[in-house]
């Protein structure tokens, strides 16, 4: 474990052991200014030890986001996973429905304004959804640049052809796909495992084998194409059990969606016009994570992103950060069947919406509210923990107040 420290004018230094921290902490020659990360900020001059080159290494996503930080010796220092927000696009669809509710009531004359938008046609624009997971990855950047003192930046990014991915016979070589020999299958096949979560289909990782592989759903023998709609994922002991009879699959042809593999791409695009940094891809990450035999988690997939030094990564900490982006605060101003009811959008008992808390010993989250001084809780992801009786404010301790993302964190075994 390791203890992140600032110097007095807010910079960050390497890291410390836990031991020293408590020494600083004790003579009074620090102050804790986040526990989770633990982070201390020194309270003296310091001349700034940091003496390692660090490498902050970024797996992007449409969905999840793996980081991490690694020096030249390949020690990680920095590990966590991020959930971006995927309802950016249904949100403003409901705004969209309560507007043009507004309008059509005639409770009041409104100017139509479809017409001068603006914003909507301007060139170089980008979709509220892209802008949304764009800066969700800047924001990761900002966040471990404030911890560690980072040199460097590798991005591993995604390239896809969504044309030659619903049809192939568009390529003058069926086996080529942009980069170069087998890389198109190598695309496809991480295409599917991104679209089924990187979960066997059937048992639902119930059979604890990490071994995933891309089941043909209608077999080649018989016309079934490698289209990605015909492609499942299963685990190995699934997809024995299925090609020796003992199980079957139930399911038809997948119906496909190439938003994530468009959101890739122009995510990649972003990243070249804006920032810079050295630039990976996914099927050399994978390459890497093999040699190392080391399992598939999006933080180890930033462990192996743009390695060169052949040593085995070690981890100088086995705590991983868990964050999940949520919105700002919600806007409806009123609920109930006529819209009777205000919404308060203050403090109940002191308390907001997706507060961080420590309730009978469990560190929680606050999902729903109730003005009689009882609260709904859940884990990070949002599943509602049943507790009997129903938890109360007053039996409550706030850890952390909300933000635009939540966090906590777990321990995972070194690779």
């Amino acid at each position: 474990m390791l203890v992140y420290v600032i110097n007095k004018h807010g910079r960050p230094l390497m890291p410390c052991s836990p031991r020293k921290a408590r020494i600083l902490l004790r003579d009074g020659k620090a102050k804790v200014v986040c526990k989770e990360p633990f982070t201390i900020k020194l309270k003296y001059w310091s001349t700034g030890y940091t003496n390692k080159t660090l490498t902050l290494s970024i797996d992007s996503g449409s969905k999840t986001i793996g980081s991490a930080v690694r020096d030249n010796d390949n020690k990680v220092y920095y590990l966590s996973n991020i959930e971006i927000r995927q309802d950016i696009k249904s949100k403003l669809d409901t705004r969209r429905m309560y507007r043009r509710n507004r309008r059509s009531r005639k409770t009041r004359y409104r100017k139509a304004r479809f017409l001068n938008r603006r914003n909507s046609i301007r060139s170089n624009r980008y979709s509220p959804t892209i802008i949304s997971k764009y800066k969700s990855h800047i924001r990761e950047m900002n966040f471990v640049s404030k911890l560690l003192p980072i040199n460097n930046f590798v991005i591993e990014t995604g390239t896809f052809d969504p044309h030659a991915m619903v049809n192939p016979k568009v390529l003058s070589c069926p086996w080529l796909y942009q980069k170069g020999i087998q890389v198109g299958f190598y695309n496809t096949k991480a295409y599917v495992l991104s679209r089924d979560n990187y979960t066997c289909q059937y048992c639902k990782g119930k059979s604890k084998d990490v071994k995933l592989q891309v089941h043909h759903i209608t077999p080649r023998s018989k016309g079934g194409s490698n289209l990605p709609n015909n492609l499942l994922t299963l685990c190995n002991v699934c997809h024995n059990k299925l090609h020796t009879g003992v199980i079957t699959l139930t399911c038809k042809q997948l119906k496909s969606t190439l938003n994530h593999a468009t959101q890739m791409n122009v995510l990649g695009s972003l990243f070249r016009k804006h920032l810079v940094f050295t630039e990976t891809f996914g099927f050399v990450t994978k390459a890497i994570r093999e040699y190392f035999n080391i399992p598939k988690i999006h933080c180890y997939d930033a462990v192996c992103a743009g390695i060169t030094n052949p040593a085995t990564p070690v981890l100088l900490t086995n705590q991983v950060l868990m964050k999940r982006c949520i919105s700002k605060g919600t806007y409806q101003l009123t609920h109930g069947k006529r819209s009777e009811k205000r919404t308060p959008d203050g403090k109940i008992s002191g308390f907001k919406r997706w507060d961080k808390v420590l309730y009978n010993n469990i560190k929680c989250f606050i999902k729903g509210r109730m003005s009689t001084g009882y609260a709904i809780i859940s884990d990070i992801f949002g599943n509602k923990i049943d507790i009997k009786p129903m938890p109360k404010f007053t039996k409550m301790k706030r850890i952390s107040a909300r933000k635009s993302w939540i966090m906590t964190s777990y321990s995972i075994p070194n690779p």
